[in-house]
């Protein structure tokens, strides 16, 4: 059986992207999302991830780079209690026993926040893939596997010469390097995790288009795929902390995102492929 789980991230970051999350699930292909907990829309997130429950897997956005600390660990965080690492300073930082107790601290609270709702995860992935880092990979499974969480997002895709940016193909170079070790993580913990995935390639632009370019590289028929989505009805009006993420919130390219997860032409681009619609409680 092939199976497809669309995934949208940053889940109860303002109402905007909350708002075609729950169009996309209610209208369109998207089976899943992932909250921040830490988001200026999480109450809203909750409320909406109650009203879709076993219609919307429900999945916990870990968050290392950007908003308020749920922990205030200062290592990982300004004096203000705003998290302000990065990928490239997680690479280095990854390696310092004291920052990965930190980061643990940091990963509990933001689990145990979303679990306190009511609301039961079924897996975990992060913002701007920094989970994907070996040594911090293997803290998220190990939670996974103690909070009773069952999926875990392994980046790894396919290689696309056609990328929405040169960037891009670096970022999937690197997460690919790293699948291989973080493999082992998932089959030490016993996590359920899909074979491929879609959407660092075209971080950004993933357009109807770019969704129907990866599924068309995938072969085989016993195949499981996540693909990655940022959807949002509108451009937000508000600010989200760093420049970099207002920057990425406020890209028109996400309502194209959002139109592409609610257009006929994805349901039957889906149906003609023989892909099952599912969650990472299916896997």
């Amino acid at each position: 059986m092939k199976k497809v789980i669309i995934n949208a991230d940053d889940f109860g970051v303002c109402a905007e992207v909350n708002q075609a999350i729950i169009l996309a699930n209610s209208r369109g292909v998207l089976s899943s999302a992932t909250i921040l907990t830490n988001g200026d829309h999480y109450d809203e997130a909750i409320n909406i991830a109650k009203q879709r429950v076993g219609k919307l897997g429900i999945g916990v956005h870990l968050n290392l780079t950007d908003g308020k600390s749920l922990s205030e660990e200062v290592p990982i965080c300004s004096s203000e209690k705003i998290l302000n690492l990065n990928f490239g300073k997680l690479l280095f930082l990854q390696f310092s026993p004291k920052i990965r107790n930190s980061i643990e601290a940091e990963y509990r609270k933001q689990i145990e926040k979303l679990m306190a709702s009511g609301v039961l995860p079924d897996h975990v992935d992060s913002h701007n893939h920094s989970h994907s880092i070996p040594l911090i990979f293997n803290i998220a499974a190990k939670l996974c596997k103690e909070y009773g969480i069952p999926g875990i997002r392994l980046p790894r895709e396919l290689f696309d010469r056609k990328p929405a940016e040169p960037l891009n193909i670096v970022k999937v170079l690197i997460v690919n390097i790293f699948s291989v070790f973080n493999r082992f993580s998932v089959k030490r913990y016993g996590l359920k995790t899909t074979n491929s995935l879609i959407g660092i390639s075209h971080t950004g632009n993933m357009c109807l288009n770019a969704i129907k370019h990866g599924m068309n590289l995938l072969r085989g028929d016993n195949i499981s795929v996540e693909i990655i989505t940022h959807p949002s009805t509108a451009v937000p009006s508000g600010f989200y902390l760093a420049k970099t993420q207002t920057d990425f919130l406020n890209n028109e390219n996400r309502i194209s995102e959002f139109e592409a997860l609610v257009s006929p032409e994805i349901k039957d681009f889906l149906d003609n492929k023989k892909f099952k619609l599912s969650r990472f409680s299916d896997l």
